[in-house]
């Protein structure tokens, strides 16, 4: 290491237990970073400030794998409810993510005021037109002093940026990040990294010697779900003494479905009934009187994606002539 700058840094991490860095810096370049590893909270667990978070894995870098965990990504679908074939963007599209103290002191201890870089990622969207676009931005943080134990934040594009426009194709929209790119620059010397998103679950953000054990995901960043509505129109006719089936369809909300007859609105012809799971009406008619038959069902939906789960209800009315 000769002509290097080793820095040594103490910090007491959130578990209140003081742990030792060590950068090694030669030049004007970053080299290698011992004991790059920021433990967050040791082995507990940790609790999450924000649910969308995930974790970014950096393979090969000149300094080992990194791993960035907490990191979240935002955005939003305007106008939120696209009609089949209006164009909309995503607006507020930002990532932020905390880069290790020790990658910070580190660039501090060679005279460095700010982390500058570049960030590329590319956002995929089903349900609409085009289906991916890359995102290109700049960024150049100032480092505070004292360095937080915590890191500094990087957020990029700053400030958040509009991308767009897509088209709907009239159906649910659902916005991801499908890689992210980021060169950091220290003195002159380019750090790349080139991550893919895991669940938020390591136990420690830096260096790592092993890939996560999990498989690799898509963050969302927006999504638009069609509103819940009954799609059948018509019901087939039926006949005396023979078997029934009648399927019942809806679209929009979050399946599974669970139908019912909505009470007081009218009655099925006798030997018939409503199949709550399997959303059909069917059985074998016994009722002798011709006639039509008209009634209401009622489909529900269940978004077990928030909590508390919220469900959403639609109704239509609906005939079965009997002959």
């Amino acid at each position: 290491m000769a002509g290097g700058i080793r820095v040594h840094r103490t910090i007491r991490g959130r578990a209140g237990v003081a742990r030792r860095t060590v950068g090694v810096l030669t030049g004007a370049a970053l080299v290698g970073i011992g004991a790059l590893g920021v433990t967050v909270g040791g082995s507990e667990a940790r609790a999450l400030a924000d649910s969308r978070a995930y974790e970014l894995y950096c393979p090969g870098t000149p300094v080992g794998n990194i791993v960035l965990n907490d990191v979240v990504t935002t955005g939003t679908i305007s106008p939120p409810a696209p009609a089949p074939g209006q164009q909309f963007s995503v607006t507020g599209y930002q990532t932020t993510l905390d880069l290790p103290s020790s990658i910070v002191s580190a660039a501090a201890a060679l005279g460095n005021t700010d982390i500058a870089g570049t960030g590329t990622s590319r956002v995929d969207v089903s349900g609409a037109s085009p289906s991916s676009v890359e995102s290109d931005s700049t960024f150049a943080v100032p480092i505070p002093s004292p360095v937080p134990d915590a890191g500094l934040v990087i957020a990029s594009p700053s400030p958040v940026a509009t991308i767009g426009p897509f088209t709907s194709a009239g159906g649910d929209i659902q916005v991801t990040q499908n890689r992210i790119d980021l060169t950091l620059e220290v003195s002159g010397s380019i750090l790349p990294l080139s991550c893919t998103a895991y669940p938020n679950n390591s136990a420690s953000t830096g260096i790592t010697s092993s890939a996560p054990h999990a498989t690799p995901i898509s963050p969302v960043i927006a999504t638009y779900t069609l509103p819940l509505a009954v799609s059948t129109t018509g019901l087939p006719d039926a006949t005396h003494g023979q078997s029934y089936s009648a399927p019942l369809a809806a679209r929009g909300g979050h399946p599974s479905y669970l139908w019912k007859l909505v009470a007081g609105s009218g009655e099925l012809p006798r030997g018939l009934r409503v199949h709550p799971r399997a959303g059909v009406i069917s059985g074998v008619l016994r009722n002798r009187d011709s006639g039509t038959y008209t009634f209401t069902v009622e489909v529900r939906d269940t978004d077990k994606t928030t909590r508390p789960h919220t469900q959403e209800t639609a109704t239509r009315v609906l005939s079965i002539t009997v002959s």
